[in-house]
């Protein structure tokens, strides 16, 4: 069960993944071409970069849990908020306007519910979830009304906390690769400055979870299977 519980996990991983390499690739790749035939994108460098901060809602979460020989799923409405504040730049874009391209560093962070990703009830705890994250996008022009954006990343996730119940307790503290889609629309709000609102989905790898209750040399594994998260954030050139 727990190969094939790291089996799932891993392949919804990798085809996230594989498909953010081929989405950016061949938008580079086209980019590319057309700047060396003299038409279409036109290579920016850094000119249109930002600041981006704002937060999200998770609005539903898969998990997975493995304690011992214990395997379990767990799907749920956590409500976990988290922040997450980034960096970018436009890197190319179209001399019609319609389409431009941008990369993004970004971070987050959250404060998980452990009920959230543990079945079962009685579970208590602090456990802190922390990304960071490289983003690619398309952005496409809707003239005089803002931008809808597409996007891939894939980075780091890191959960540190303790989970308790009925007086055990396991620590986690451990860092896996993660990936995520993101959909939106941004728009202008003040000069230089914009609004966005979109949908996220995360993915990650297996964290160890390690047993620190005397006598109880339990450990075991949690993996995010599928996040869904609600984004509201605003964005500032300069």
């Amino acid at each position: 069960m727990h190969n094939s519980f790291n089996k799932v996990v891993g392949r919804g991983v990798t085809t996230t993944l594989i498909s953010a390499a081929v989405m950016l690739g061949l938008g580079v790749a086209s980019a590319q071409a057309q700047v060396a035939a003299g038409s279409g994108p036109i290579l920016a460098g850094l000119q249109d970069r930002y600041l981006v901060a704002g937060g999200s809602l998770t609005v539903n979460a898969d998990s997975g849990t493995r304690f011992g020989a214990v395997h379990s799923v767990s799907t749920g409405d956590d409500d976990e908020v988290q922040g997450f504040v980034g960096v970018g730049a436009t890197v190319a874009h179209s001399q019609s306007g319609i389409a431009s391209m941008r990369v993004e560093a970004e971070g987050r962070a959250a404060n998980l519910v452990p009920e959230s990703f543990v079945n079962g009830s009685g579970w208590s705890g602090d456990v802190n979830h922390y990304a960071v994250m490289a983003n690619g996008y398309i952005d496409f022009n809707a003239p005089g009304a803002g931008t809808i954006y597409a996007g891939l990343g894939a980075g780091g996730l890191l959960i540190d906390g303790t989970i308790t119940r009925a007086g055990t307790a396991n620590k986690i503290n451990d860092w896996a690769p993660a990936a995520q889609a993101l959909v939106g629309f941004a728009f202008p709000v003040a000069p230089n400055v914009g609004a966005k609102i979109g949908y996220r989905y995360l993915e990650s790898g297996d964290f160890r979870l390690v047993s620190t209750t005397a006598g109880v040399r339990a450990q075991g594994e949690y993996a995010v299977r599928g996040q869904h998260n609600i984004d509201a954030g605003l964005m500032f050139k300069f």
